[in-house]
């Protein structure tokens, strides 16, 4: 095998290693064969992985049941390879690949690892996929994902906008009108998580316990007689199509539907962001196809731009659906 091939091997076993982490942190007291079912990771390779986290400290085992480690704290080596991490970061919009922090740091991948494992652990950096994204940034969102969202407006004659889950209320944000009719999306409310189909792409990324503690936060009022009103209900409604679409039909509006599709999942922080569009009820069998394909276009070009939503965009969010229905939360 050649250096680069091994590099590839390393960067692809680091990777592993810290959705194993993230998994057991969003989801505590997993077993060997939750987690297996949760990863899709072999048998053997699955106890690998186990075994240098426990090794490593990063994870405890008791009872045959996984559980991220709250003893563990940065070393100083760790924290000065994270303070280089981040200074790249920074320089880079605050979003890079793990290939991408090893070559602008020059520091061994190994050294690289620990340093990323205890940056997610402390709750400095989120982890999705091979993509790693500064928890202190507050830019802007990438500045082409307007255009994206503009030019399915514009192609569909229909809304879009992203949404994102933030103290038990659902926020959309960057909300884009066709000019030819009304806005369907402009009018959800912050506590609809549970009546649309982009609060389901948001709420099933979350584990049972995080869903349970949401709607104690939220609630989850009936909008219409077809709106679920309690999470077992809900849950029934949560898997996506084969295209990994969510439709809600009736359940918040009785003449409106939405479709979404998931663009960041697995947050450590929560913050997970979908792509969501609307439609009325009596279209959605003419253009339910077309309007699921054109949101698969259009998550295809916003996937690699989408980091979490900053909070300052999520405050502008809130104060616009606010205006419309007040929030008693808010």
């Amino acid at each position: 095998m050649d250096e680069r091939s091994r590099t590839r091997a390393r960067l692809q076993s680091v990777s592993r290693a810290l959705q194993l982490h993230d998994r057991i942190a969003a989801e505590p007291g997993l077993t060997p064969h939750q987690l297996a079912d949760r990863t899709g990771l072999p048998e053997k390779t699955l106890w690998e992985y186990l075994r240098r986290l426990v090794e490593d400290g990063w994870v405890l085992l008791e009872d045959h049941r996984y559980y991220v480690n709250p003893e563990q704290r940065l070393t100083g080596a760790d924290l000065r390879v994270l303070r280089d991490v981040m200074a790249a970061l920074n320089a880079h919009d605050g979003t890079m690949s793990e290939t991408d922090i090893i070559d602008s740091t020059g520091v061994s991948a190994s050294r690289v690892r620990a340093a990323l494992i205890a940056g997610v652990h402390a709750g400095l950096l989120h982890h999705l996929e091979d993509r790693y994204t500064s928890a202190g940034t507050r830019r802007a969102l990438h500045p082409r994902i307007p255009e994206v969202l503009s030019s399915f407006t514009d192609a569909t004659g229909h809304d879009a906008a992203l949404a994102t889950l933030y103290q038990g209320r659902l926020v959309l944000t960057h909300l884009h009108k066709p000019a030819s009719h009304t806005s369907l999306l402009e009018g959800v409310t912050t506590d609809a998580a549970h009546a649309t189909s982009v609060g389901h792409s948001l709420i099933h990324t979350l584990s049972r316990l995080q869903r349970e503690a949401y709607f104690q936060l939220g609630g989850m009022p009936r909008f219409t007689p077809r709106t679920p009103t309690t999470l077992t209900q809900l849950e029934l409604l949560l898997p996506p199509s084969a295209n990994g679409i969510y439709t809600a039909e009736g359940q918040f509006d009785p003449g409106g539907a939405c479709l979404a599709l998931g663009l960041r999942s697995g947050a450590p922080d929560g913050r997970c962001v979908a792509l969501t569009t609307s439609v009325y009820v009596r279209d959605l069998p003419r253009k339910r196809q077309a309007l699921a394909d054109d949101l698969v276009s259009a998550a295809a070009l916003l996937a690699p731009m989408v980091g979490p939503i900053p909070l300052a965009d999520i405050t502008a969010g809130l104060t616009r659906m606010n205006a419309l229905a007040p929030d008693p939360r808010a």
